[in-house]
């Protein structure tokens, strides 16, 4: 195929250069020599570029198609590359020549004055608004809500890393702070609800025992007491352990109509609220957070003891007077630490009625309401 064309390329080229030979003779070929050669060169070097060219496109026709190499600066990456953020453009620093923390603000300050010795802040910054700092030699960079400063000595020997180190310190406080106020709403929330539920099934638990006196027992009202308790107690928060009742047995005792039984297991109940409370560690408890450990041990016991004098006054007990001692303490001590203030002498005038033979149910419920109006307080 080369042969062929190369001969067809050669009398294309012959057909192209006869009219330059044609204009010589042999004759002045013979004479002249040098006019022969300075038109027969050009002729052959244009000769062989045409013959190469064809070659070369002849050999790209039939050479099989390949698919093109990236180079190395075309080459994808495998993985896209992460986003870089773009860098902060440089600030240009503020000059000054004392920086401190004054309450809750860093000052920044020059000297001011005919003798320069008035100190003039020229940039106040709130520490707990700070959100990142940066040293770089003499200069501390600051970001503080939507801004940014930055602050170099007029002094090169000067430092900012002790004033950094406060900053950072006050801010770790601040924020330990901060949690321990969380931790002790979500205390003071757990331990409401806690004492709110427990109450509920105090009461209850004391109707029972109550009715379980009289020499005729109602045992339609005692079902209905124990109705109102349910299957069970589960009350669970985040900061304090869970804890959980179970009722059945006071039921099952209930409808066998078996008074030593129906006792043996209220009392069982009751017992279990006393014993969760008093079982509170104090290692975990926030003191300086109302209601407490401490608080809700004291409004536990007041409550026990309201209606232990109650169903004293029940079964005909007259001489009561170490309980009521004992409950007045309570409450003289809760008045001390939280804002729960309940009159002793009220609740004596209560217990009064008890014995003056007045309607019993109404003079419950009703010193009891007055004790858990001021639960509200805690």
């Amino acid at each position: 195929m080369k042969k062929q064309v190369q001969s067809k390329v050669k009398q294309e080229i012959s057909y192209a250069a006869l009219p330059l030979t044609a204009a010589f003779s042999l004759s002045d070929l013979a004479s002249y020599p040098y006019n022969y050669l300075m038109v027969l060169i050009p002729v052959l070097i244009l000769e062989g570029i045409l013959i190469g060219f064809y070659l070369h496109k002849i050999d790209l026709k039939n050479r099989p198609a390949q698919t093109a190499q990236p180079t190395e600066a075309q080459r994808i990456p495998d993985q896209k590359p992460l986003l870089q953020a773009k860098p902060k453009p440089k600030l240009k620093p503020i000059r000054i020549e004392k920086a401190e923390v004054v309450g809750d603000n860093v000052e920044f300050s020059v000297r001011k004055g005919l003798f320069r010795k008035r100190w003039f802040p020229i940039k106040r910054i709130p520490v707990y608004e700070i959100q990142a700092m940066e040293l770089a030699e003499s200069q501390i960079s600051i970001s503080w809500q939507e801004f940014a400063d930055s602050f170099a000595y007029k002094k090169k020997n000067e430092s900012f890393v002790k004033l950094r180190d406060q900053i950072i310190s006050l801010l770790e406080e601040r924020k330990k702070a901060l949690e321990r106020e969380q931790k002790a709403l979500l205390r003071k929330n757990d331990l409401t609800g806690a004492i709110n539920a427990s109450i509920n099934v105090v009461d209850l638990s004391f109707d029972i025992l109550m009715a379980l006196q009289v020499k005729r027992i109602n045992w339609n009202r005692i079902e209905s007491y124990a109705n109102g308790l349910g299957k069970g107690l589960n009350f669970a928060g985040p900061t304090i352990v869970p804890f959980n009742l179970d009722f059945s047995q006071v039921h099952a005792a209930i409808k066998e109509q078996e008074p030593k039984e129906t006792t043996k297991e209220t009392l069982s109940v009751l017992n279990s609220i006393y014993g969760y409370f008093n079982g509170l560690s104090p290692e975990d408890d926030i003191a300086e957070t109302h209601p407490n450990f401490k608080d809700t041990k004291a409004v536990i016991s007041a409550y026990y003891m309201l209606n232990d004098l109650l169903l004293g006054r029940v079964v005909g007990e007259r001489d009561s007077k170490n309980e009521s001692a004992a409950l007045e303490t309570t409450l003289m001590g809760l008045a001390s630490e939280t804002k729960f203030k309940m009159n002793v002498d009220e609740l004596k005038g209560y217990f009064d009625n008890v014995l003056a033979g007045s309607d019993f149910e109404g003079v419950v419920e009703e010193v009891r309401e007055v004790f858990r109006g001021q639960l509200k307080q805690l």
